[in-house]
Parts: C-alpha cells; structure tokens; sequence
C-alpha cells in the first residue's frame, strides 16, 4: 500500500491537492508496526484483548482500527471541506481491503499452502 499510495502521489505532484493528500495517505500503512511496537512495549494487557488466530494475539488489529478511523474522519473532513471524496475515500478503501485479507485469508487453505511454500523458500 505504501509504495502504490506514494506512486500515486508522484503521478499527481502537478496537482498540489491530490499530491498532498496521497502523501498523507503514505503514513497509515505504516500504522501497524509502530502500534505493535508501542503497544509491546508498554501495554502488554492491551496485547492479552487483541483478537486471536491459533493462540496468537493479532495485535495489529489495534493499528488498522486506528488508521482506519483516522482515514475515515479525513474522508468526512475533505467531503465537508472541499466536497472531494477522492483520494481519502480510495486509501481508505484499499486499506480496509488490507486489513480485511489480513484477518480473514489464514482460514484458505490456498493461501496458507501458498505461505507454507513460500517460508520453505530458502531466502537467508
């Protein structure tokens, strides 16, 4: 998501508006390993009440919640602003269909043999 938000923005760096907003847009990919992080770092109970896939707290559900929620006031204040629903409203919708693969794909059994093969790959 990062890289095709900031070659959108590079596609738009003659129209300052747009330009500007994909940047902005290039942060909430970003969301998730600095909330993990923190989140480990310093409130481990909040990692105990993540959502759980085989025993396994999925704590970035914390960092997509937030980036969404953050996204989605953007999206209401760039409608209300300036009536655009462009930019904001499409990293948003990219992202919740991130988030939603993230949370839902592990329960394919052609996704998890494609993982499967993929981490045998000897890449170290």
């Amino acid at each position: 998501m990062f890289a095709a938000f900031y070659a959108l923005a590079i596609y738009y760096r003659r129209d300052a508006g747009r330009h500007a907003r994909w940047m902005i847009s290039t942060v909430f990919p970003l969301f998730t390993p600095i909330t993990d992080r923190l989140i480990g770092a310093n409130w481990p109970s909040l990692a105990a009440a993540a959502p759980r896939v085989d025993g396994s707290p999925i704590v970035p559900v914390f960092g997509f919640a937030l980036a969404d929620l953050i996204l989605l006031a953007l999206v209401a204040w760039d409608w209300r602003a300036n009536r655009r629903a462009d930019v904001f409203a499409l990293a948003l919708g990219a992202l919740a269909l991130y988030h939603v693969s993230v949370l839902t794909l592990y329960r394919v059994p052609a996704w998890t043999a494609f993982c499967g093969w993929f981490l045998a790959l000897p890449l170290a």
